[in-house]
């Protein structure tokens, strides 16, 4: 797992800032960039060592036909809500609005759906 301020675009080399450093461990917005330079953005409720932990079983075992991971970020997450408020729903909306910033749906990213 990486940690920094911020990351690179790998195709438009853009720069984007992480605000915060994130020391939660559950309802966060991630990023992973494969070694052939496609990105994902996901979002988990569960711990995110264990999440990035499926994700390497899942490539280890050629679940599915994708590349390798190079790198896993915590880009955002979703805090507690003073008034309450559903958490998950704020995790899904900004896990889209970093889908569509990072423009991460197929065929440029790894992202399938929105």
């Amino acid at each position: 797992m990486l940690k920094g301020d911020s990351f690179h675009h790998p195709h438009t080399v853009k720069k984007f800032w992480i605000r915060d450093r994130y020391t939660c461990s559950n309802f966060v917005i991630y990023l992973i960039t494969c070694s052939c330079s496609l990105m994902y953005i996901g979002e988990t409720t569960m711990e995110i060592r264990a999440r990035i932990s499926k994700h390497k079983s899942t490539i280890q075992t050629k679940l599915l036909d994708l590349p390798g991971a190079k790198t896993f970020l915590v880009i955002d997450w979703a805090p507690i809500q003073r008034r309450g408020g559903v958490r998950v729903k704020i995790l899904r909306k900004k896990g889209l609005r970093w889908i569509a910033s990072l423009d991460t749906l197929q065929p440029r990213g790894l992202n399938c759906v929105l």
